[in-house]
């Protein structure tokens, strides 16, 4: 995995906010009504008006959160949802976790 793209990809608010509200899709977009937003996933266009922000901001965000691997996205019918690639995100922070202590301790 290129780390560069996962940092690149915590490294926004936004991004970060996507993986939040994504960590608890139910609670979330419990009212998406065309596919369970816990099983399916969330449709881009709901993450969009979540973050008040154009579907063509949502969707570059989202590629980038993608491109890192800490969401996958699977089309049904005319629109695309996502859903979080939990052990991506464990892998990352488990490998940054190894990163800070190696800096600390001078390694």
């Amino acid at each position: 995995m290129d780390r560069s793209i996962q940092i690149k990809a915590v490294a926004s608010e936004q991004r970060l906010r996507i993986l939040q509200l994504l960590a608890e899709p139910g609670e979330h977009f419990g009212h998406q009504w065309s596919a369970d937003p816990v099983e399916f996933g969330v449709c881009m266009t709901l993450i969009a008006e979540a973050l008040s922000v154009a579907q063509p901001t949502a969707s570059r965000h989202l590629d980038i959160l993608k491109q890192a691997g800490f969401i996958s996205v699977q089309k049904h019918l005319k629109w695309s949802y996502c859903k979080r690639n939990e052990g991506a995100i464990k892998g990352y922070l488990l490998w940054l976790q190894g990163e800070i202590r190696a800096v600390s301790t001078g390694s």
